[in-house]
C-alpha cells in the first residue's frame, strides 16, 4: 500500500478492482478510481511534462477528484513534472546546505 499526499492530506492508495483503472483511494466515504491501466507513470520525464501540461487545464470545483490524484502521482507542479516530490527536494536542499556549510567551515579552520 502506498501513500499519496494531496492538498495536505494523506491518502492510502489501493489497487482498484475496476478493469480500466489501476488505483483507488477513499475520501469522505467515497471511492475515487484513477490511473489508466496499460500506462506507466514516469515523473520527471518529458512524458511526465506532457501529461502535466495536458491535465493542468482540467478545472475542478467539487473537491478532490481523479485528476488531482493523478497529478500527485505524476508529481506535477504547474505544467512540469518533478523527478522528486517537493518534500524530498525541500529536505534534500536543507541537507545539502548544511553539508556545504560544514565543508566550508572545515576548509577555513
Amino acid at each position: 500500500m502506498n501513500k499519496l499526499k494531496v492538498y495536505g492530506k494523506t491518502y492510502n492508495v489501493l489497487r482498484s478492482e475496476r478493469e480500466d483503472k489501476k488505483f483507488k483511494v477513499y475520501s469522505n466515504d467515497k471511492e475515487i478510481h484513477f490511473g489508466a491501466r496499460g500506462y506507466s507513470i514516469a515523473p520527471g520525464t518529458s512524458k511526465g511534462d506532457r501529461y502535466c501540461a495536458r491535465s493542468s487545464g482540467i478545472k475542478n470545483s467539487k473537491g478532490l477528484d481523479a485528476n488531482d490524484l493523478s497529478r500527485a502521482m505524476w508529481k506535477c507542479r504547474g505544467k512540469r513534472s518533478l523527478r522528486w516530490s517537493a518534500l524530498y527536494v525541500k529536505e534534500n536542499v536543507k541537507i545539502t546546505f548544511v553539508l556545504q556549510n560544514a565543508i566550508t567551515c572545515l576548509m577555513r579552520c
